[in-house]
């Protein structure tokens, strides 16, 4: 797939690694990863990814709970082992203040000026507890 978007003229683009791996197929992954395997997993797929394009972008893990224990693994697993992690992603589908404290990362959303606090809420943001 990086190939295909390469000879396309679009290297060095953005590649996300995961989508809710925690959920499963019901968040549109079909895997339901242990943090160990989702490292091994993303460890793999960026390797593949820069090995076809070394100017690309790659990170995630695009989870569906801030307290989803695949991010602290990754967060660890790309310091200790050098992986490349040139961004971090997750979906954050209430209004509700939170944070994320990782021993790297505090954020508090919507409260803190960020990017994200230009966000329009979705119309559903109550659904969260």
């Amino acid at each position: 797939m990086v190939e295909h978007y390469k000879q396309r003229g679009l290297s060095g683009i953005d590649w996300e690694v995961g989508n809710e791996g925690v959920i499963g197929e019901m968040g549109g992954s079909p895997y339901r990863f242990t943090p160990e395997k989702f490292v091994r997993y993303y460890r793999h797929t960026v390797s593949a990814i820069l090995k076809s394009d070394p100017t690309a972008r790659v990170g995630g893990p695009a989870i569906a709970f801030f307290t989803s224990p695949l991010m602290p693994a990754l967060l660890d697993a790309a310091e200790q082992e050098k992986i490349p992690l040139r961004f971090i992603s997750w979906h954050h589908l209430c209004r509700k203040r939170f944070a994320v404290v990782t021993g790297r990362i505090t954020m508090h959303w919507p409260a803190a000026p960020s990017p994200l606090s230009s966000l329009e809420p979705h119309a559903d943001d109550n659904r969260c507890t």
